[in-house]
């Protein structure tokens, strides 16, 4: 299943499961695994040469 990453900054983010959708609740308790990967230059293309 693919995540949108929504309303980024520093040091957070928040993820919903379509590019416009309801921001996911992950405060609550949580059962399994969730996995992330980053791209280099998310946001600003700074690591693209």
């Amino acid at each position: 299943m693919n995540y949108y990453v929504r309303n980024p900054t520093t040091n957070d983010f928040q993820i919903s499961l379509t590019a416009t959708g309801s921001i996911l609740d992950l405060t609550s308790s949580q059962t399994g695994d969730i996995i992330t990967n980053v791209e280099y230059g998310f946001g600003d293309g700074s690591d693209y040469v």
